[in-house]
């Protein structure tokens, strides 16, 4: 793509390669004034947020937004710079630039809402004759509410088609989600809304390296219509794994199972009520397991486990540790009393150890297996080996992280602690699924269909 932008009040000619999204700026008319500008700030990181410009024919309005600047090359006829860009918006040349909508395409919202819901079929092996009935729009849409920090944010799915008379597959089906709001105008903004049904995605498939390939930005027209006003093009990188469509669709949270509470999921993600960190970035990654990710999989756990009892739970439930507990804070509060000014740093840490002295990760597991019992019960079922017993796996995987955490990598792991680690995954979704409101039957569902777990669950 070639075209003009503004950069440091001059209009430079850029150069930019879609597949690598590096920008390359050139501008031939360098001047004195502008020589002294640019060798006054070479050390300097004057890397804007954002880029404006044209493409060359005019027909499009460009905004590139920055990573960092590469590089800057001078002599005495061209100046070049280098810029890496994350992502970039491509406008109509007469659109002014405000958005009250997107639209995401991909293959995972296919599989999620799955496309094969827009039609019914009848096939006459006989006569070599099928019968394509289309599912009108408004059978299809279905809609949810959330908000995204104060933004109220509604939301439907839908399935559009094409019909291509030219084409070998003349009829295409592809998903809608769509996020409608009031008018905006911020870039950074809008690609806010962006990561929040990235987010979503990357959750319901457990995976990061999910594809939204096209963003529509759409604007509300006189007759409560959506306009398509422009794109937005996010970089991205799948670290040469391409996903099976296998994968994609049958490791999914299917919409069926989240129809109450899909809306909801995207609200707690967007507020930072459900950790993300330990998803694997794809489907070989889920599978692997090393001290990074057990480590991390387990603070997640104990982030989640938090997140749903509150803090503090031992020292809330049990009266007897409360009181002790309670003591012993009163007890080191006398002694800091009496100690000089450096000592007292060190009695400050013991307090602040006991202040946070609650459930061990042991003991959260425990309690997490017994809140989970039905869960728990029919996962041990399904792994349905004599050696693997609820009651051995808090002390498992606790010794496990302990080992890791603490560098000794050369003690020899128990097998079945993979085992163990899945059940952690699985509990995770638990507590966020149990506290939008599902059962523990719709959770079982719900989970099991994403760690592809074939069991019979009673309806």
């Amino acid at each position: 793509m070639v075209g003009y932008v503004e950069y440091k009040e001059k209009k430079h000619y850029f150069d930019f390669d879609i597949e690598t999204y590096e920008l390359d700026l050139t501008d031939s008319d360098i001047g004195i004034d502008n020589l002294k500008m640019i060798f006054n700030n070479s050390n300097k990181d004057d890397t804007p947020n954002d880029l404006h410009g044209i493409t060359m024919d005019k027909s499009k309005k460009i905004i590139f937004l920055l990573n960092f600047k590469n590089s800057s090359n001078t002599n005495f006829r061209v100046t070049k710079h280098k810029f890496k860009v994350y992502a970039y918006y491509e406008f109509e040349i007469d659109e002014d630039i405000k958005v009250d909508a997107l639209s995401f395409y991909g293959r995972e919202l296919d599989c999620f809402y799955e496309v094969g819901r827009a039609y019914n079929s009848n096939i006459d092996i006989t006569e070599g004759s099928v019968n394509l009935e289309v599912i009108e729009f408004s059978k299809l849409e279905q809609k949810t509410e959330f908000f995204i920090n104060e933004d109220k944010v509604e939301a439907t799915l839908n399935i559009s088609h094409q019909l291509n008379h030219s084409s070998a597959t003349p009829l295409t089906f592809e998903t809608e989600m769509k996020f409608k709001f009031n008018t905006i105008n911020n870039l950074e903004r809008i690609f806010d809304i962006y990561y929040c049904a990235k987010k979503f995605l990357m959750y319901i498939a457990y995976r990061e390296n999910v594809e939204i390939n096209k963003v529509e930005l759409k604007v509300k027209t006189d007759n409560d219509k959506y306009k398509k006003i422009g794109k937005l093009f996010i970089y991205s990188q799948n670290l040469g794994v391409i996903e099976k469509e296998k994968n994609v669709s049958q490791k999914i949270v299917k919409y069926d199972l989240i129809k109450d509470i899909w809306g909801a999921i995207i609200e707690s993600l967007s507020n930072h009520k459900i950790y993300i960190e330990h998803i694997p970035f794809n489907s070989i990654e889920k599978n692997r397991i090393d001290p990074a990710r057990f480590i991390i999989i387990t603070a997640g756990f104990e982030r989640e486990f938090m997140m749903f009892y509150g803090e503090n739970l031992k020292t809330r439930e049990n009266e007897i540790f409360k009181k002790i507990k309670s003591e012993l804070i009163s007890k080191i509060s006398e002694v800091k009393t009496e100690k000089s000014s450096k000592e007292k740093k060190y009695v400050s840490s013991a307090e602040r150890f006991i202040e946070k002295w609650d459930f061990s990760l042991e003991d959260k597991i425990r309690r997490s297996i017994k809140d989970f019992k039905y869960i728990v019960d029919l996962y041990v079922k399904y792994v349905n080996d004599d050696e693997y017993r609820e009651v051995d796996i808090p002390k498992r995987v606790s010794e496990q992280r302990n080992n890791y955490a603490h560098g000794n990598i050369d003690v020899e792991m128990n097998g079945l602690v993979v085992l163990d680690l899945r059940l952690i995954e699985i509990i995770n979704y638990a507590f966020v699924l149990r506290k939008l409101g599902q059962d523990d039957k719709s959770i079982c569902k719900t989970v099991f269909q994403l760690f592809s777990i074939k069991m019979m669950i009673d309806n």
